[in-house]
């Protein structure tokens, strides 16, 4: 039985009982009372990732993957990008403002009668015109329209390529195409000639952007495509910023 004794030291009863109970921590594996709050105290003034990477238990023998080292095994593999959709083969050119001219200077622009296409027959030119020689035939270019003499007057034609003329139907659009300028009205294509003030008939350039078809367009449909054809030009539709274009094409 244990005496209690009243009175004597209390400090170092109380350091007795202090010894006493570290003594028996000791015995028992448990670490030494203060541990714990040493160790809240330097997770506390750790920063917060090193501090969160302290207190993650690790298994023995395993080594933590440090940041930035490849993925383990196992791990899901990152999905690729996107591919960047393809261009298509054909590269339209662009369609410029209708009526100017990159080339400094308005050119000269006539009004074109509505006579007809091609076949139609007048019997008198419809204003005044420029008389052409080309292949070992005669033209004339009334107005933004060829013909050539036939016995009941004069008969409208297809504009030759190569005929070299001086003014533009009134309405023509500008056309950039491959770097080089063209100018278009109702199916025919102008280039600009060696001198100023001179336009070239051409062959449709493949890749032009029109605005409108030629007023003698008909559907055209070649396997799954659906073009319109025009004395031999092939177009094909596109929309752009919600407008219709025309691209000529090859069917």
């Amino acid at each position: 039985m244990t005496k209690l004794r009243i009175g004597g030291d209390p400090a170092g009863l109380n350091h007795a009982m202090n010894r006493k109970l570290a003594d028996r921590e000791r015995g028992s594996g448990t670490p030494p009372r203060g541990t714990h709050l040493l160790a809240a105290l330097l997770l506390f003034a750790l920063p917060a990732p090193v501090a969160a990477q302290a207190s993650r238990a690790t298994p023995s023998g395993a080594r933590a993957t440090p940041p930035g080292s490849p993925a383990t095994v196992g791990a899901v593999p990152p999905r690729p990008a996107a591919a960047p959709d393809h261009e298509p083969r054909l590269r339209p050119g662009r369609s410029l403002t209708a009526g100017r001219t990159a080339l400094g200077g308005q050119p000269n622009v006539v009004r074109s009668p509505n006579v007809g296409g091609p076949g139609t027959r007048v019997r008198h030119l419809p204003g005044p015109f420029t008389r052409l020689r080309l292949g070992g035939r005669i033209f004339y270019y009334c107005l933004g329209g060829f013909y050539v003499n036939h016995a009941a007057g004069y008969e409208v034609v297809d504009a030759p390529a190569g005929a070299v003329v001086h003014t533009l139907p009134a309405g023509y659009e500008e056309l950039e195409v491959g770097g080089e300028i063209f100018f278009y009205y109702d199916g025919v294509f102008y280039a600009t000639g060696r001198r100023a003030r001179e336009y070239v008939v051409v062959q449709a350039p493949v890749g032009a952007v029109v605005q409108k078809l030629p007023h003698d367009a008909v559907e055209a449909l070649i396997g799954q495509r659906r073009l319109f054809q025009a004395r031999g030009v092939y177009y094909v539709s596109v929309r752009r910023d919600g407008r219709l274009l025309w691209v000529v094409t090859v069917p």
